[in-house]
């Protein structure tokens, strides 16, 4: 119940703050089970951003630091945020895989840190190689505004004047159109690919 309260408080502040809007390539009630949804990173504000804009319940991945403060550390795991120790990848992926050995929807950003500039970054292997392992599709997810609203520069918000909108595009499945599975190279190549479509459409 409190994920949903929280979840209704980000879309209401997303409308009014950013003017916020949604598009859909896919049917989201179409993936069910595991899936891996992959946006790109340019700013904090992009986690509530996309959790508000799936229609269905994901779960993060937050630094373990942030788990240190009590209000924190009660409420991010009612948000279905899962701590993680920088450096320590190997667990983060294991804990990942069983998210998605569960059914659950992850939320993993290819790039891996949020950009300096807000242009696309290069992408890492960490989603294909969780794809690759679980079986589990990606939905590929092109977030706009959230740089120009909060750059990592920046300690604090620009709230007026800024617009918001996730882009959320057709699953990137680990198997191809003929039974072959797909390498983690390719499934990479796909994600970066799909994510610079998807940035274009919003820009025309």
């Amino acid at each position: 119940m409190i994920y949903w309260i929280v979840i209704f408080f980000f879309k209401v502040s997303g409308w009014l703050f950013f003017r916020h809007r949604v598009f859909f390539e896919c049917d989201p009630k179409s993936i069910s089970g595991a899936a891996i949804i992959a946006p790109n990173h340019a700013s904090y504000l992009d986690p509530p951003l996309v959790s508000a804009s799936w229609p269905r319940s994901l779960h993060f991945f937050a630094g373990k630091r942030l788990f240190n403060k009590w209000w924190l550390k009660w409420l991010l795991p009612r948000l279905n945020s899962h701590p993680v120790e920088e450096g320590k990848e190997l667990a983060t992926m294991r804990l990942a895989l069983d998210l998605l050995a569960e059914g659950k929807k992850i939320v993993v950003f290819p790039e891996g840190t949020r950009s300096h500039d807000g242009r696309l970054g290069p992408m890492r292997s960490g989603v294909a190689f969780l794809s690759y392992r679980s079986e589990a599709p990606i939905v590929p997810c092109y977030i706009s505004g959230t740089y120009e609203a909060w750059p990592r520069t920046q300690k604090k918000v620009q709230w007026r004047g800024r617009r918001t909108k996730c882009v959320f595009g057709k699953p990137i499945y680990p198997v191809d159109e003929q039974g072959h599975k797909r390498s983690k190279q390719t499934l990479t190549l796909l994600i970066e690919q799909e994510l610079k479509r998807l940035r274009d459409i919003y820009r025309a």
